[in-house]
């Protein structure tokens, strides 16, 4: 029976980042790249959303990368810039789901990340405890 396992989209650039930098051997390192490109593709499809709600609120990418949007007539606001703001804030708060590529594979990275010894800090550190929050999950869900 295939697993799934649910990660916060704000969380998946940094879960990519953490899961490329891991140093893992075997079988536990196959399962590994098999996740990191569920969450590459998932963080893509995210940009692809991100993309979208600009547009929907009538925004501009500029060169630097950064979102112009229309000002309000006769006024320095843009309401479309606070609504677009709301909007992307309650994007990257949901979640996406992600299935297992082979069977077991959650439960290998699970065993391997429990009693990973390398040194974990700053952004790595909240990727490691969020992915690892998401797989115990799965071992509480089986026990019901």
């Amino acid at each position: 029976m295939s697993q799934t396992i649910s990660l916060k989209k704000k969380s998946l650039r940094n879960i990519h980042i953490l899961l490329e930098g891991l140093s893992l051997k075997g079988a536990v390192s196959r399962a590994r790249t098999k996740l990191d490109q569920k969450v590459l593709d998932a963080f893509k499809e995210v940009g692809e959303e991100e993309r979208s709600l600009i547009e929907e609120y009538d925004g501009t990418i500029l060169e630097n990368g950064q979102v112009k949007f229309p000002l309000d007539e006769g006024t320095k606001i843009s309401s479309k810039k606070v609504a677009y703001e709301k909007a992307d804030k309650e994007l990257f708060e949901e979640s996406v789901i992600i299935p297992e590529h082979t069977e077991g594979q959650f439960e290998r990275l699970l065993n391997t990340l429990n009693d990973y010894d390398q040194e974990l800090s700053g952004n790595n550190a909240s990727a490691y405890d969020e992915l690892l929050d998401a797989l115990e999950a799965l071992n509480m869900s089986e026990g019901e």
